[in-house]
């Protein structure tokens, strides 16, 4: 196993979210982009979603790059104040309006 990839309910901030990680060792070979953008193709058309986030410590360089790649962007509206250093990059499905 490379790592995981994840559909979570809403807990911390009340919106499903998506989440990853990798062991290391597996890093830029590509595995967490194929397994997210799988997650996101499951989400909209399987679960009907039409909106997640993912919840990423400031200074994951690497995860805030995946997350752009995969069409997400920075929501400055949304924190959560248990993990002040965790931003919130939100995904939209096809036809959604973008982030605030």
């Amino acid at each position: 196993m490379a790592g995981l990839v994840s559909l979570n309910p809403p807990f911390a901030i009340g919106e499903p979210e998506l989440g990853w990680i990798l062991w290391e060792g597996f890093e830029g070979q590509g595995f967490a982009a194929e397994a997210a953008a799988a997650a996101l193709r499951f989400a909209w058309d399987e679960l009907g979603w039409t909106t997640l986030v993912s919840g990423i410590h400031e200074a994951n360089t690497k995860s805030i790059r995946l997350a752009g790649r995969l069409g997400a962007c920075l929501d400055q509206s949304v924190f959560y104040p248990r993990e002040p250093e965790t931003r919130f990059y939100r995904f939209r499905a096809a036809g959604q309006p973008g982030c605030p």
